[in-house]
């Protein structure tokens, strides 16, 4: 803040600092003076206080409150927690822009977060975002409040545990934000462009979808980076236009799935299937399915039969214009070559790379018959702050080994599962970047913890599956310091790349 028009603005909107960037004692302090200051603003001076609902803002429009930011409000007032953010009155407010001229600069970001390890917004690119979204084009903007959250917050459950409590709420202020969304054409536009369908082809015409494709190749050529990943970066553009609309489906749908080939996570998925594979978290109901079809081993034959000698490896997968699989390599460094190639159901991408559990027959004459390609979804890591709820819910720990090739840090792992209502949001699993040690400007250590939410599915029965972390963006020499938070305790294990 030490720009004059930066200082004007903020005192143009009576803004108050947030501090951040403190250690944990100093950090309560900042959070409770500042909670005892929006009461005192709203209670006292009878003023109207306009907070985000999360430190930041989400690089793909995936808006999600965090608890957090609840947390701090509670810190003011007085009584129970439902009490004291009664006394603010809370009213979520929805506002929806057409264009986001900052959402080349969030696509780059994504793409140097992904290339550059640990790389960080410079005070520079602060300012150049801050400009580029007070002066930019957006098109129209729609405000819509929802109402205020007093008499809903009356008929929660307040004996629960208190971050349950505060999930809740933050739930409940993200549908209403997001049923409260306006939305465009560009948002079902671009909708249908990541799925690749013209399912929503109803709310938009032809050239206006002509129209948002030469948008996005202009944005895309705003981009100015090294090794520039335009198939990668056209889908981070993508994802910013397309979450608000799988938000508001939704939300307004309310349990009902909504036409969408992917109901969990489509957007992820298809931004790490265009550069190659990359989640960043995933459900395990996935897991679990692609699991029970590998363990299926009625089929084989006894003695000699063409099955008997049946090899199973972790691969990186090749496919084929018809979405099949004609090569694989294995993290042994054995290239196969497929003949006849697999179809695979679940992989809908044509000319990717996939990563897999691949159960083959080896053939005299260098080919490989594919008998099964099982996914291995590949999770990246992300700091705290990336993550509305740090959840660590247990799991059973089998195995964790780094492949061969040194690309991949894998994980074998059981979860307990059982029947699921429409309710029930499902499990899911991530990779939490705790901490980590640069020295020399190289880094040296980096811990993990990894993330876990239970997700309120019933315990019953146990499902295994595995995981890949990819390693690329990490120096030889590399230490992984791993926590994972099991069934029989918390069990660390390290690693070097």
């Amino acid at each position: 803040m030490t720009l004059p028009w930066v200082k004007d603005l903020v005192r143009v909107n009576k803004s108050f600092t947030v501090e951040r960037a403190l250690h944990s004692v100093e950090m309560l302090k900042a959070s409770k003076r500042m909670s005892e200051y929006i009461h005192f603003a709203v209670n006292v001076k009878r003023e109207n206080v306009w907070i985000a609902q999360r430190q930041g803002r989400a690089k793909n429009s995936n808006d999600l409150t965090q608890p957090a930011i609840l947390k701090m409000m509670a810190m003011g007032g007085e009584g129970s927690i439902v009490e004291r953010l009664t006394q603010l009155h809370i009213v979520p407010l929805s506002i929806s822009y057409e264009y986001d001229p900052c959402d080349y600069l969030k696509a780059r970001e994504y793409q140097l977060r992904r290339d550059v390890p640990f790389w960080k917004k410079t005070a520079e690119d602060d300012i150049e975002s801050m400009l580029t979204g007070i002066k930019g084009f957006k098109g129209h903007i729609h405000y819509k409040c929802a109402p205020c959250i007093d008499d809903w917050l009356q008929g929660v459950d307040q004996e629960q545990p208190k971050n349950k409590l505060f999930d809740e709420i933050a739930t409940h202020i993200d549908l209403e934000i997001h049923r409260n969304y306006r939305l465009y054409p560009c948002n079902y536009i671009a909708l249908d462009m990541i799925q690749d369908t013209r399912m929503y082809s109803d709310h938009y015409t032809d050239a206006e979808r002509n129209d948002f494709e030469d948008y996005m190749m202009g944005q895309l050529e705003k981009i100015d980076i090294e090794n520039k990943d335009e198939r990668y970066l056209r889908a981070c553009l993508l994802s910013q236009y397309a979450y608000p609309a799988k938000n508001y489906l939704s939300a307004t749908n309310g349990n009902r799935k909504f036409k969408s080939f992917l109901n969990h996570l489509p957007f992820l998925n298809k931004i790490g299937m265009v550069h190659g594979y990359r989640w960043t978290i995933l459900s395990i109901a996935l897991v679990i399915l692609f699991v029970a079809s590998a363990c299926s081993h009625g089929g084989y034959e006894v003695g000699d039969g063409k099955d008997s000698y049946v090899q199973a490896d972790f691969v990186e997968a090749y496919t084929a214009s018809d979405n099949a699989v004609y090569s694989a390599v294995t993290d042994e460094g054995d290239s196969l070559l497929l003949a006849p190639r697999l179809k695979v159901s679940w992989i809908k991408q044509a000319n990717a790379k996939v990563r897999g559990l691949l159960y083959y027959n080896k053939v005299v004459d260098s080919s490989t018959e594919g008998l099964r390609l099982v996914a291995v979804p590949v999770v990246d890591w992300h700091p705290t702050t990336w993550f509305r709820s740090l959840h660590v819910d247990p799991i059973t720990f089998e195995s964790a080994w780094i492949s061969k090739n040194n690309r991949y840090l894998n994980i074998g792992f059981s979860v307990l599962t059982g029947e699921q209502t429409s309710e029930m949001k499902g499990q899911t699993l991530g990779l939490i970047a705790t901490d980590s040690l640069v020295v020399g400007g190289k880094l040296r250590r980096i811990d993990l913890t990894l993330y876990h939410d239970q997700g309120g599915v019933p315990q019953y029965y146990s499902s295994r599956g595995y995981i890949s972390v990819p390693l690329t963006r990490l120096p030889s020499g590399c230490l992984i310091n791993l926590r994972i938070n099991s069934y029989k305790g918390v069990i660390f294990k390290t690693f070097k790349k």
